[in-house]
């Protein structure tokens, strides 16, 4: 019922529709002020004494860390490595991230790349070794493992059973 907050979020769904130019940015930039729009109003939980259970105040300390792992899910990424792009200690950058996304880290770049192996998996014709190298995984292998932990189901159980 927040005529502001729509507004931004209609505005978000045309740019994704009409995909103009630098429209991604468009996007990033839409979903960033929603989301301090938010922070800034408060919520219902903060003023009755009781935290969310993620707490968004720091995430644009993260953000360069998310930016790495959206970019570079393929590749090896350490825990250090994503500390650094922070500007971080490695400590305090796996506090800080826990908080913001009640995810570790790494828990946060599995998933993000179990997500776009998912969409590899249903979208193309990929065989599975393909996909867990186009994903950062070492192995075929060790990729289903993950996969069928996280969806509960195996990859090519559940190719067949979408297709």
């Amino acid at each position: 019922g927040d005529e502001e907050l729509q507004r931004i979020l209609f505005r978000v769904v045309e740019e994704i529709e009409k995909k103009p130019d630098s429209y991604q940015q468009m996007v990033h930039s839409l979903m960033t002020e929603f989301f301090l729009i938010l922070l800034r109003r408060g919520t219902n939980e903060e003023k009755s004494g009781r935290l969310p259970p993620i707490d968004l105040r720091y995430y644009w300390q993260i953000e360069p860390a998310l930016h790495m792992i959206r970019r570079n899910y393929s590749q090896r990424i350490t825990l250090e490595e994503l500390a650094g792009a922070c500007g971080m200690s490695k400590y305090h950058f796996c506090r800080i991230f826990y908080q913001c996304t009640d995810l570790t880290a790494m828990q946060c770049l599995m998933e993000y790349r179990l997500k776009v192996a998912n969409h590899l998996l249903l979208h193309t014709n990929k065989n599975l070794t393909e996909i867990a190298q186009d994903c950062g995984f070492p192995d075929q292998g060790y990729f289903s493992r993950c996969y069928k932990k996280f969806y509960q189901i195996s990859p090519l159980q559940h190719r067949k059973a979408v297709r």
